[in-house]
Parts: structure tokens; C-alpha cells; sequence
């Protein structure tokens, strides 16, 4: 009985704190303490909460007010022009090259070696028309002009000698001619005598003998005269082609001094003392001097604008500037030019066309430079000319009120310097001529100019 209390009071004593058994006079204690817990975790957190919030709330409330401008709005500074319509003739401002209308690759005519050159034939040099341009050592060609020359000497005396035989030949056959004329009179009498018994058969056969020989004789110089003609035939040809020779040699005699066409700018000069040449040898190319003219190329669409109701491009003027003002205060020089052609065939959807200059060509300019030139546009009726900053994908804006106000217009005519427009846009109107970034309806504007409105007529 003793150890069966003393093992319960042991199992007692090594339970947990807070488990208490199942009596009942321990079950009280075990509840507060829990609820003490569960209230810790769940009320500090809250009122934390709680603090925050009314903290903000009260930040808020207490927060200073900022007040805020309405920020004020700027104008923009643009330049205008004053709108007059009429009649306006505008100038397409394009870009082409100077071109030779006439060169030529100057080149040996004959072999040997240069032993003099024209201080002119350098690259960029100038030469005159008929101006020595090199000289090729003459010796061989001397040489073969003094062969011609005897050759053909040799040959006319054959000639001479054959004539003269000729002559003396026709002498002979004449007399031979005669003679035989005779002898063939001598046997017809005779033969008419022995038939009367006068002569003797003897004297008839003598007759006739003479009469053969003499005919014989006559065949052979006739058949001679034949032989001294196909001599003399023989020897006018030999005489012909000997004449040429010796003509070839003087005139190749002749070339060993080339000499320049006419005036022109040398180019790609490849010559000098003591340079061995071969015929056709490329000496230089030649530019003439008055036969520059201009190519530049014209757009499809300004190309059948031009030519529209049969018009022509040839003949029309223009203006080539070639000294551009790339520096400040630069001059440019205005040539006046005269449309002469157009190419046969188009390029890549534009065509080209050439134009000569009405005066002398500038002495400075070279094939190959780039130039500047404005053609004659055609002629519109009830048009406005504007700046090509002015239009704003196929609007304008005009300024009222010192603001904008988009306005749509018909594009007549784009150039580098000027666009044609048409629409309704009464005179006097200032039409914006800065280029605007992003415009709007309404945008508030200040003027940079004050354009006085221009006096009434016709725009250039």
C-alpha cells in the first residue's frame, strides 16, 4: 500500500508544467494562462496598427499644401511670308557635270623614238590647234621618201625609154605599111601581065616573094607595137603604185610631227624624250576647249510636266552657276545655257539632258566638274509661290491671331528654291515658312519678320 502512493505522487511530480491532471481543482489555472498568451499575440499587433494609421492620418491632415501653377504657354518663334497669287513661272534648280561634247585619244601615227615633246602635253596642259605636239626621229622616214623617190625616178625613164620606142616602132610600121602596099600592087600588075604573056611566071613569083616578106615584116612590128603597149601598161602601173609610195612616205615623213586637231586640254598624257612608240599608241587624250557643254538629269514626273501638250525641252534657257558659295560672302557666277538634247533612252527613271552654253565656256571649268543649273519651269495661272519649307505634307499653316491654322493645298510644282501651290488662300494671308516640328491647329506663334505685302503682278 505504502509504494502504490509513493508511485503515483512520482508520476505527479514529472508531468509538464501547465498539464495538470484531471482533477478538477487544477483545471482554472491552466485556462488564464493561456488566454494571457493568445491575447499578447493578438492585441500588440493590432494596436501597432492602429498607432501607424492614425499616425499618417495625422500627417496627412497636418501636411502643408503645395499650391500648383498652371504652367504658362510659350510661343513660337517662326518666319512667315505674305501669300499673292497670279501668274508664276518658277526654276527647277538641278545638279549635272560638265561633259566634252568632243574628245579624241591622240595616238602615234607612225613608230620610233620621240626626241621632242610640246610643253603643253602634260596633264591639264593646253594646246593649240595645229601646234606641234611631239617629234619622232625622221631618219628611216627620210630614208624611204629618197627610196620612193628613186624608185619611181627609175620607173618613169623605163617609161621614157618605152615611149620612145613606140615612137620609133609606129615609124617603122608605117613604112613597113607602105611597102607592103606597094609590093601588093607590083604582084597584082604582074599578074595581069603574065596572063598576056608580057612577063614570065618567074618575075610573078619574085613579085610574090616580095609581097610575103613584107607582110611578114608587118606582122611583126604590128605584133612588137602590141608588146611595147603591154609594156607601157605594165610600167604606168609600176609608175601608179610608186607614186603612192612615195606619197606614203612623205606623208609618214609628214607624221612624225604630231600636231593637235584643234585647241583643247590635254588629259592622260603618256609621252616623253626617248620613249619608244608604236603606231596607234595612245599619246593623250585631247578635250576641246569650245565644245563643253552640260548633262544633268531630269526626274520622270518633271520630265512629262515639261513636255506636256507637245512642248519640248530643246531650246529651252537656263542658268549654270559653277562657282557655289561654299564659303561665307563666296561670289557665284551665273551661264546662261540653251537646252540642246536629250538623251535617247532613260536612265533608271530619269532621262538626260545636255545643254550648250550661249557664250564661251569659263576657261576654269574641266569635264567632270559638278555644277549647279535652274531651268525655266512651266508657266502657272492663279498661283502662289512659297518657300519648300512652307508645305507640311501637302498643307500650309497660315498665322491668325498669332496662331496656326492648317490649310490643305494642291502641290503644283516642287524646286530646290521655290513651290507652286494652289488653294484657297486669300492674298495677304502670312503663310508659315519655318519647318515645324509636330505642328497643331491652334499653336500659339510670334513673327521673327514683318513681310511688307508686295506690289500687285506677275511672279517671277
Amino acid at each position: 500500500m505504502h509504494n502504490h502512493v509513493d508511485d503515483r505522487q512520482l508520476r505527479v511530480e514529472t508531468l509538464p508544467q501547465g498539464v495538470i491532471g484531471t482533477n478538477s481543482t487544477d483545471k482554472p489555472r491552466w485556462t488564464i494562462g493561456r488566454a494571457l498568451r493568445v491575447l499578447l499575440l493578438v492585441i500588440v499587433p493590432v494596436l501597432v496598427l492602429a498607432g501607424g494609421l492614425s499616425a499618417f492620418v495625422y500627417m496627412r491632415a497636418t501636411k502643408p499644401k503645395v499650391v500648383t501653377e498652371r504652367p504658362q504657354e510659350r510661343a513660337r518663334l517662326v518666319d512667315v511670308v505674305i501669300v499673292r497669287r497670279g501668274t508664276v513661272t518658277p526654276s527647277l534648280r538641278l545638279y549635272g557635270q560638265i561633259a566634252a561634247r568632243r574628245s579624241v585619244d591622240l595616238r602615234a601615227l607612225v613608230a620610233g623614238e620621240i626626241t621632242a615633246v610640246a610643253p603643253g602635253l602634260v596633264e591639264g596642259g593646253s594646246l593649240k590647234a595645229g601646234e606641234s605636239v611631239l617629234q619622232i626621229d625622221p631618219f628611216a622616214y627620210e630614208g624611204a621618201v629618197v627610196r620612193a623617190t628613186a624608185d619611181l625616178a627609175e620607173t618613169r625613164g623605163r617609161v621614157a625609154e618605152i615611149d620612145a620606142r613606140v615612137a620609133q616602132e609606129r615609124a617603122a610600121l608605117a613604112r613597113g605599111e607602105e611597102q607592103a602596099g606597094i609590093a601588093e600592087r607590083d604582084n597584082a600588075r604582074l599578074r595581069q601581065l603574065v596572063g598576056s604573056g608580057v612577063t614570065t611566071q618567074r618575075a610573078l613569083d619574085d613579085s610574090s616573094l616580095r609581097l610575103s616578106q613584107s607582110q611578114a615584116a608587118l606582122e611583126q612590128r604590128q605584133n612588137q607595137m602590141a608588146i611595147y603597149r603591154a609594156q607601157v601598161a605594165q610600167l604606168a602601173a609600176i609608175e601608179a603604185r610608186q607614186g603612192f609610195a612615195l606619197r606614203q612616205a612623205e606623208r609618214n615623213l609628214a607624221d612624225v610631227a604630231l600636231k593637235a586637231p584643234f585647241d583643247a586640254i590635254v588629259s592622260n598624257a603618256a609621252a616623253d624624250v626617248g620613249k619608244l612608240v608604236n603606231v596607234n599608241d595612245r599619246i593623250a587624250t585631247l578635250i576641246a576647249v569650245d565644245a563643253l557643254e552640260v548633262r544633268f538629269s531630269l526626274a520622270a514626273s518633271q520630265y512629262t510636266r515639261l513636255t506636256s501638250d507637245g512642248q519640248s525641252l530643246q531650246d529651252r534657257k537656263g542658268m549654270l552657276f559653277w562657282a557655289t558659295d561654299r564659303m561665307a560672302n563666296a561670289a557665284r557666277s551665273g551661264h546662261a545655257v540653251t537646252v540642246s538634247r536629250v538623251a535617247a533612252q532613260a536612265s533608271g527613271g530619269s532621262y538626260d539632258v545636255f545643254a550648250r552654253f550661249d557664250a564661251e565656256a569659263p576657261a576654269a571649268l574641266r569635264p567632270g566638274s559638278f555644277v549647279e543649273i535652274a531651268i525655266t519651269d512651266l508657266t502657272f495661272s492663279d498661283a502662289i509661290a512659297l518657300p519648300p519649307t512652307a508645305l507640311q505634307d501637302g498643307h500650309v499653316f497660315v498665322v491668325s491671331d498669332n496662331r496656326l491654322r492648317r490649310v490643305l493645298v494642291e502641290i503644283v510644282s516642287v524646286g530646290t528654291d521655290q513651290a507652286v501651290v494652289r488653294g484657297s488662300l486669300p492674298d495677304g494671308v502670312l503663310v508659315v515658312a519655318t519647318p515645324l516640328d509636330a505642328p497643331v491647329d491652334g499653336q500659339l506663334v510670334s513673327l521673327r519678320n514683318r513681310p511688307a505685302m508686295p506690289a500687285a503682278g506677275p511672279t517671277p
